[in-house]
């Protein structure tokens, strides 16, 4: 690296993510300008100079095969080398550091090892597990679930099968039936109510499936494997319902009498 200020910031954000388990600064191709990267297990982070914008970014990225996916910047810095300082490029790296250590992006990066995998080093199949599945079928998903992260810190599995998927599987199943993608999906939900775990199960048939419509429904039911469809043959029907508790049962005053009387 031939640039003072990338070699500053990238000294100072690699201290920082050094603790987190990070690889040490590399050089990245990138076409905007020069670019460094640290990389995890998980997760990668980038500082790029944009020679034509004349700032700098950090991005982040998740991990997919060893290489980082699509970037998003986190945090963005006016620079021109002609006129700031070692002092500025020092303000961009305490800042740049203050983002990496923050509380969302350190939640991310604990909710990924939480769910990732098993004790045994499989693959936990959970919500999450069941969300990535259909980024084959929708890619903008993985948009949507690094924004819930980012915000929450984690995926809400729930919230997000009802709001992010189910519209997607409503609008597959209405407009694009018998096709490829339907098929698919179709073939998603029945690996996933197979194999998941409970909480995938539940988000099948109370997040997605539940909010759908009928027409929608319809239209997967035939495609949707036995074990499910026996399952979730009532499920329907609390669609816009809420369960009430069921009710304390009161004491039974008999047994108070008897130990009243057992006094005496």
């Amino acid at each position: 690296m031939s640039f003072p200020a990338l070699d500053l910031i990238a000294e100072k954000l690699g201290e920082a993510l050094k603790s987190q388990n990070f690889s040490k600064a590399k050089e990245y191709a990138d076409e905007k300008g020069p670019c460094v990267i640290f990389t995890g297990d998980e997760f990668a982070y980038s500082v790029l100079y944009d020679e034509k914008k004349k700032l700098f970014q950090l991005r982040s990225a998740e991990m997919d095969e060893n290489s980082p996916g699509e970037w998003k910047v986190a945090a963005t810095w006016l620079f021109d080398p002609e006129t700031d300082t070692n002092s500025d490029a020092e303000n961009i790296a305490e800042d740049f550091c203050d983002t990496v250590r923050g509380p969302r992006h350190m939640a991310v990066l604990n909710q990924k090892k939480k769910r990732n995998k098993n004790e045994d080093g499989t693959q936990n199949a959970d919500p999450v597990f069941l969300f990535n599945r259909f980024v084959n079928i929708f890619p903008d998903l993985r948009d949507d679930m690094t924004k819930e992260r980012i915000r929450y810190g984690k995926v809400r599995a729930f919230t997000f099968g009802r709001d992010q998927v189910a519209p997607r599987c409503e609008a597959l199943a209405l407009k694009y039936a018998g096709t490829d993608a339907f098929d698919r999906m179709c073939t998603v939900l029945n690996d996933m109510y197979a194999n998941g775990d409970m909480d995938a199960r539940s988000c099948i048939t109370m997040a997605i499936l539940n909010n759908v419509s009928d027409e929608a429904f319809n239209a997967m039911k035939d495609k949707l494997s036995e074990d499910l469809m026996k399952n979730y043959k009532f499920g329907r029907r609390y669609i816009g319902k809420q369960v009430k508790p069921e009710k304390k049962k009161k004491k039974s005053r008999v047994v108070a009498r008897a130990l009243d009387d057992s006094k005496h």
